[in-house]
This record gives structure tokens, C-alpha cells and sequence, in this order.
């Protein structure tokens, strides 16, 4: 008897989103997912639709899930007179932002953003922070 590999691969899509369908891996459930399932051996390859089109997930389900999404990248930062401005890469599945800033006396605040870039106006001049950029997906 042979070895025998499956494969699941999702449909090509409109949104051409790459998540994994969700009842296969959490990170997923954002959109309804057809799945292909594609069996390869020496002696070939067959595959087979699901029957129905798996549903979307409820932001409920993807919030209790142990989903997280990927970290954000390329995180930059650029100074305009009293303002800063961030920019990073966009996280896959992320559908929000979480900004953290720590000064180095104590002071910390918190901005959420839906985009992948954000305006600061709350820092204090002469005053140094670390910046953290936390992705979440309906959190």
C-alpha cells in the first residue's frame, strides 16, 4: 500500500483572502470557504469539492477562539512637529489595532485603530516611549 497525502486547499475566492477555513484552523471564519480536498499518490491525484460551502464564523466564535493573528511587521515611525505618525504592515485577519505606548517615567496609554497606520497627537515633547503594535481579530 502506498503513502497517501491530503492536501486542503481553499477554493479561489472573490476576496482572494489566504486564511485557512476556520473549522479546519481557527484562523479563519471571516468569509463563507469552499474547500477542496486533493489526495496525491505515485499513482496520481484526485480531488473532491465539499458539498456545501462552509460558513462563515460569528465574530463571537473567532473571539473565543485561541486564534491570534500574525504580529504586525515593518513597524515605522516618523516625527511631523508635535505629531508622529506609525505605519506597518497590515496582519493577516487582524481586524484591529491595539497601539501601546510606555513612557520611561511611568506613563502609558492605549489607541485602537482599525487601519494599518495611526496619527499620535498624546505624546509629551522631550519625552521618550516604546511603541507596541498588537493585532486583533474581533477582540
Amino acid at each position: 500500500m502506498g503513502n497517501i497525502s491530503l492536501l486542503l486547499k481553499p477554493q479561489e475566492l472573490e476576496a482572494k483572502n489566504t486564511c485557512t477555513p476556520f473549522p479546519l484552523c481557527p484562523a479563519r471564519g471571516f468569509i463563507n470557504s469552499d474547500v477542496r480536498f486533493v489526495v496525491k499518490n505515485r499513482y496520481g491525484e484526485a480531488s473532491f469539492d465539499l458539498p456545501e460551502t462552509i460558513p462563515a464564523s460569528s465574530p463571537e466564535d473567532i473571539k473565543n477562539s485561541s486564534f491570534r493573528p500574525e504580529k504586525p511587521s515593518n513597524l515605522t515611525i516618523q516625527q511631523h512637529g508635535d505629531k508622529v505618525l506609525l505605519s506597518w504592515d497590515l496582519s493577516e485577519c487582524a481586524t484591529k489595532y491595539i497601539l501601546r505606548f510606555e513612557g520611561l517615567n511611568g506613563e502609558e496609554f492605549d489607541k485602537e485603530v482599525s487601519e494599518n497606520s495611526a496619527t499620535i497627537t498624546e505624546l509629551k515633547c522631550c519625552s521618550q516611549y516604546d511603541v507596541f503594535v498588537t493585532a486583533v481579530a474581533y477582540g
